[in-house]
């Protein structure tokens, strides 16, 4: 009987998160082996240099540069907010009783929508524009009357002139990350490969005593994971010359993953009715990856 080796996963076929997770778990795993630091140092190296640029692309995907143009409109939208609710408060000192109550009820609405300066861009965005159609479309004789017509109009403006920049931005944006996150996935997995067929390999040539307890930790790892994606638990007496227990042809291909984490330092995820398209979301994107399937 063969001994037992390292279970095969096709962990490049599952979504950025999981890769990541299931990286940050290993790495630190195969770098206490005193094996591994032994006879393959530079390939542990590879691998780990590789696990933190992946996460690395994952976290700009999430947070990415406000640039000078979009703080610009930022601010000039956050200016035509402020500028619209003095105007709305302005109206509450009138001598008019009726002019008084309308302005307190129209303030009222204004702040039910929250403090829109203080949210996240694409938040923030769907906030404005939200309060904008409202205010517009149910309630523009209260407007006219107060003289808030005007402001409400511009900070309308000022709102889809940053949704426009934003969202062309995003596009630009999104192509650039995702395309670097899938490269760095893809050569992650083929060094993690290259390790594990170099561990089984030994292991094959010199038997499993002398890092059993490493194995079974790692294999215990990578069962966990097959089990999350729907790959089957083979078992662990090898079954190939190199490959410890074969090609693993149940390898979870229709996982197609998420391409990569998120938001502007400012914003988060899209807002009903903001009209804007956030970065990708991790569950949304499908992986371009080659789908390896790790031995």
């Amino acid at each position: 009987m063969k001994p037992k080796t390292i279970l095969p996963l096709n962990i490049n076929g599952s979504k950025n998160e999981t890769c990541n997770s299931f990286f940050k778990l290993f790495v630190p795993r195969a770098k206490a082996c005193a094996l591994i630091n032994k006879e393959w140092p530079d390939q542990i190296k590879k691998v780990e240099s590789l696990s933190k640029r992946f996460a690395d692309c994952l976290m700009n995907h999430r947070f990415t540069e406000l640039t000078a143009d979009l703080q610009t409109l930022d601010m000039r939208r956050d200016r035509k907010w402020s500028a619209a609710r003095m105007a709305i408060v302005a109206e509450q000192d009138s001598l008019s009783t009726e002019q008084r109550q309308r302005a307190e009820r129209v303030l009222r609405l204004f702040d039910s929508f929250g403090k829109i300066r203080d949210m996240k861009l694409a938040q923030q965005s769907g906030a404005m524009s939200s309060l904008c159609e409202d205010f517009l479309t149910n309630h523009l004789d209260d407007l006219e009357a107060l003289g808030v017509k005007g402001d409400i109009e511009a900070l309308q403006k000022a709102n889809q002139d940053f949704m426009k920049v934003y969202q062309e931005r995003t596009d630009v944006l999104a192509e650039r990350v995702l395309s670097e996150t899938r490269d760095t996935k893809n050569e992650l997995c083929k060094e993690y490969r290259v390790l594990i067929l170099l561990l089984n390999g030994w292991i094959l040539y010199n038997g499993v005593s002398e890092i059993e307890e490493f194995v079974d930790g790692v294999n215990e790892l990578i069962s966990q994971y097959r089990l999350m994606l729907g790959q089957s638990s083979g078992n662990s007496s090898g079954s190939g010359s190199t490959g410890g227990n074969g090609s693993d042809n149940s390898g979870d291909s229709g996982n197609s993953g998420d391409s990569t984490g998120g938001n502007p330092d400012k914003p988060s995820g899209g807002n009903p009715g903001s009209g804007m398209t956030p970065l990708p979301d991790d569950d949304d994107e499908e992986d371009d990856g080659e789908g390896i399937n790790i031995m």
